[in-house]
């Protein structure tokens, strides 16, 4: 079986912005979220993408080999957890942003930087750090 998240985020080569957002579809609904779509947005690194999971909308950022943002209205755990199962890591952190979603984060690298980053910022509402892992 191939690793999760191979292609579309760990991969160094990717075929094009549309086929990335098409292989992560396939590998969480592969995962068991059959109930999830996204449709790609910005065709440019950072990508993001616009999602619907149920009847819930959330937007997707990432760039491959950095870091992955999710953003929701609510908080759904399972949503989440169909990210971290796919990228095989757990998130990093997580806080309210201005428009009050709340946002999840995973980074590949740069955690200390980025969590350093985030300290005494209103954009940043209640941040948390999830897991915290060596870099």
């Amino acid at each position: 079986m191939i690793d999760t998240a191979t292609h579309w985020f760990y991969g160094e080569r990717h075929v094009s912005p549309g086929a990335t957002i098409e292989e992560l579809r396939h590998e969480l609904w592969a995962g068991g979220y059959y109930n999830i779509w996204l449709r790609l947005v910005k065709k440019d690194a950072p990508y993001v993408a616009s999602g619907l999971y149920s009847a819930e909308k959330f937007e997707l950022e990432f760039e491959p080999r950095q870091y992955v943002i999710l953003r929701a209205n609510a908080d759904n755990a399972w949503l989440i957890k169909g990210f971290t199962r796919t990228l095989g890591m757990k998130p990093h952190f997580q806080y309210q942003d201005r428009q009050g979603q709340l946002v999840t984060e995973w980074r590949m690298a740069g955690r200390e930087a980025r969590w350093s980053s985030m300290q005494g910022i209103p954009t940043y509402n209640n941040p948390k750090r999830l897991y915290g892992v060596e870099e």
